[in-house]
This record gives C-alpha cells, sequence and structure tokens, in this order.
C-alpha cells in the first residue's frame, strides 16, 4: 500500500511540474518554460526531485549549484527507496548531472542559471519549516569551469539520457496537453521504434514459417500415408498456425477470434467513449467517411445519434444521414460476394448505405454540398496516399471543412504513408491535434488510436 502511495503521489508532482505548462519532454534538449521564463532543464528537474524527496520523507534534495555552466546533485539516504521510486530519483539526478550539455544550447547561459539559483533558493527557504528534521546542504561557492574532458564525457553522457529516461519515466509521455500542434517527435503522431522494431522481427519469422505451413498443407492434401503420420502432420500444421497468430495478433488469438472482430467492428473497433465523442463532435454537421469498407463504424455512429444523442436533444436540427460512407470496394477484409446482404453479419453489423466510389471520385464526392462542413472520418485507411489525398481535398474544398477524425497506427506504422502524417506537422500552425482516445484493438499487435484533428478558428472562420 505504501508503494502505491507513493507513485500516485510521485505522478501527480510530475505531471503538475511538467505537464501543467504545455513543456516538452524532460529529455528534450531545449529549455522548460515556466512563467515565461526559458529555465535550464535542470531547474525543474530539481523541483520535482524536492517534491518527491519530501512525499518519501527524505527533505529536500542537497544541492551544489556550479556558477559555470554545470549542475549536480545528491540523494539524501535517510531511508532505503521503494525500487520504482529510487529509479525515478536516479533519472532525475542523471538529468541534473548532464545539464551542463544542455546548458550550453542557450545563448544567455549565465542569466539562464542565475534565475534557477534564485529559484532554488526560493524553494530552499520555502519548504525549510516543513521538513526542519532534515538537514538541507546548500553550496553556491564560485567554482572553476570544467575542464574539456568534463565537458567531453558529460556530452557523451547525454546520449544515454533518453534512454535512462524512458523506462523509468515513459509516463512523461501521457503529460502533453490538448489542444497542441503536431510536431515529427510526437509520441502520439509516431511509432515507437521498439513496436516497429519488433514488429519487422516478427514479420521475419512469418516469412520463415509459411513455407513450413505451405509444405505441410501440400503434403496433407497430394501424399498418401498412414492415419498415424497424418495425425502428426495435422499437429504440426495447428502448432505452426498457433504459431503464426501468436507473432501477427498476439498470445491467445484463434482465427476464429479474429473473424468474429472483423464481422462486428472492421480492422479496429470503437469504445462507448469514442461514440460519445464523435456524435457529439458531429452535433448538427455529420461526417463524411472516406473508405468505409462494410460500413460498420458508420452504422455504429448512425445508431447511437439516433438512439442517444438525438433523443437527448429534441431541439437539434435533425440530418437526413448522419454518417456518409463512400468506399470503392476494393481493399473490403470481409468480400462482399461471400457476406451478401442474406448473411447474419451483413444484418447484424453492415451499414446498407455505403456508397461506391472510383479512387479517381474522391474530388467529386467531397465537393458534393451534402458533404460539405461535414467531419471527414478515416478509419484504418490503407497504406498508400489515399488518406492524404482525401486530406488535401477535404481542406481545399470549403473552409468551413475543419475536422479530420483519423483512426489507425501512427506514423512508421500499417496505415497511411509518411506525407500523411508529416501534412499536419508541416501546417502545424493551421492544424492542431484536439484529443486522443485508445479504440478496441484486436489481440496485442495493434497499435491503433483515434485522433481528432481540428483547423485553428483563424484559418477555418473566413
Amino acid at each position: 500500500m505504501r508503494r502505491t502511495d507513493d507513485r500516485s503521489k510521485i505522478r501527480s508532482v510530475v505531471l503538475r511540474h511538467h505537464g501543467a505548462k504545455n513543456a516538452p519532454l524532460l529529455s528534450d534538449s531545449q529549455a522548460i518554460r515556466r512563467d515565461n521564463t526559458a529555465l535550464p532543464v535542470a531547474t525543474c528537474c530539481i523541483e520535482i526531485m524536492n517534491s518527491v524527496s519530501r512525499i518519501l520523507g527524505h527533505g529536500i534534495v542537497r544541492q551544489t549549484i556550479r556558477t559555470q555552466r554545470g549542475f549536480s546533485t545528491t540523494i539524501p539516504t535517510s531511508r532505503p527507496a521503494e525500487d520504482t521510486t529510487k529509479r525515478i530519483l536516479t533519472a532525475l539526478s542523471a538529468v541534473v548531472a548532464t545539464a551542463t550539455c544542455y546548458s550550453g544550447l542557450h545563448d544567455d547561459s549565465t542569466g539562464c542559471q542565475h534565475q534557477y539559483l534564485e529559484l532554488a533558493h526560493a524553494k530552499v527557504a520555502e519548504t525549510r519549516c516543513d521538513n526542519s528534521s532534515h538537514p538541507v546542504t546548500t553550496s553556491a561557492e564560485p567554482m572553476s569551469p570544467p575542464t574539456t574532458s568534463t565537458t567531453t564525457s558529460t556530452t557523451a553522457q547525454s546520449s544515454r539520457l533518453v534512454q535512462i529516461l524512458s523506462r523509468p519515466l515513459g509516463w512523461f509521455r501521457t503529460s502533453y496537453s490538448f489542444p497542441r500542434p503536431l510536431t515529427s517527435g510526437d509520441p502520439d503522431w509516431i511509432m515507437d521504434r521498439r513496436k516497429i522494431r519488433q514488429r519487422q522481427r516478427d514479420e521475419q519469422t512469418v516469412q520463415r514459417l509459411q513455407p513450413q505451413i505451405a509444405a505441410l498443407v501440400q503434403e496433407l492434401h497430394t501424399q498418401q500415408q498412414s492415419p498415424n503420420i497424418l495425425a502428426n502432420k495435422r499437429r504440426q500444421l495447428a502448432s505452426l498456425l498457433e504459431q503464426l497468430y501468436d507473432l501477427l495478433y498476439g498470445k491467445g488469438t484463434t482465427p476464429r477470434d479474429r473473424q468474429d472482430f472483423l464481422e462486428q467492428y472492421g480492422c479496429t473497433g470503437w469504445t462507448e467513449e469514442i461514440l460519445e465523442t464523435l456524435t457529439i463532435a458531429a452535433k448538427g454537421r455529420g461526417m463524411v467517411e472516406i473508405g468505409a469498407g462494410n460500413g460498420q463504424w458508420a452504422r455504429a455512429l448512425t445508431y447511437y445519434y439516433s438512439q442517444k444523442q438525438r433523443p437527448n436533444n429534441p431541439h437539434d436540427k435533425p440530418l437526413l444521414d448522419f454518417v456518409l460512407a463512400y468506399d470503392d470496394q476494393s481493399q473490403l477484409p470481409l468480400a462482399p460476394s461471400v457476406y451478401h446482404a442474406q448473411t447474419q453479419a451483413h444484418r447484424r453489423y453492415f451499414f446498407d448505405k455505403v456508397q461506391p466510389m472510383e479512387g479517381d471520385d474522391m474530388h467529386s464526392v467531397l465537393r458534393q454540398w451534402s458533404c460539405r462542413g461535414r467531419i471527414l472520418l478515416l478509419v484504418y485507411p490503407p497504406l498508400g496516399d489515399m488518406a492524404v489525398r482525401a486530406v488535401k481535398v477535404y481542406t481545399d474544398i470549403s473552409p468551413f471543412n475543419d475536422t479530420i477524425v483519423y483512426v489507425g497506427e501512427g506514423k512508421g506504422g500499417a496505415n497511411a504513408n509518411d506525407d500523411f502524417f508529416d501534412y499536419f506537422v508541416q501546417h502545424n500552425d493551421e492544424w492542431s491535434l484536439e484529443t486522443v482516445l485508445n479504440v478496441k484493438s484486436f489481440g496485442s499487435k495493434g497499435y491503433e488510436k483515434l485522433f481528432i484533428l481540428k483547423k485553428t478558428p483563424a484559418e477555418s472562420a473566413k
């Protein structure tokens, strides 16, 4: 219980210090802005360490402040800390210890240090009474500048800094606030490199398994063998197929589970929070979905709006079609020839108002009056330029086209292409990321999320 309480308190302290001002990651080499003043990374870290130390009963962190482009701290050890807490404090101490490198990136590093010195003294004075039982050691004697060898060593340590932070402080990434402009390093907008590398390793293993599976299938169908040999090969095939599905979708998944998920949701699923958020966002304007597939998302949104949002808001202007769904039928996960109108999956989950669209008809579809002003919905777009073409056409058609909902993986994942993700980074003065919601993914190998992107009022209200 003590560990749980400490960890929750530490998390609240870190988010209060770090996330309240829409600050970048602690591993960022730029300054953290507090009260419109650029302070070195070490400033914020020592503040957090002081708060964390008080929570754990350590008292104020002992500080040794260099006046010449350097910082170092030591952590009191009045009692052992829990493993997680110790790792957090160690990582924060590493940030402060390597701040010499970061301080050199600022033109007025001396001025920043003076500001930090005042803030540090104020922090000590503020908390001295609350921690009288713990001695506070603060020294600000001038010290000689670090030697060249020391600077080189510190610079070498900086490359290790991100690795140190990524393990104990990985949840700092969740402290980004909304709305915010997208950047090339936004952790929500790009796939984690570790996940990409793991997926590449899984794909290599899948490629090695496929010839073995094909050979076994061929042997079972072409060769006359004894029942015992056939039974043994069937067991081998079942084992290989199980390995294949574990690699593709995660442990414990089966072909039947995958098929059921595709029928109900398509490639990725929604949650109650997603349906509520989107129906509220599209109230009075509706949505237009490009690449709707079999229309599971369109049907779920239409039903949720008609059953829950519309009855609760009787004065809203009724929409003839809450979602206008289009698809060229070229990359459907479930073939219409098999899942026709008489099948149970079609009757229960599919949307019968999905309109056909040729690949070159996107412009003519979105320029219709019935589509203008609606929210553009892109759910699990295929690899390629379809998504970025839809975005460009959508934004060029009308100034009232100001909201895009993208459901899929980040840059480097299984959806769209780099041009799609780079478009919003390059136009981050016009577009902002409003929110990110978790979706219902099949298995444990899907990393999709829902992103709501919106034009800033200055751009949309023309």
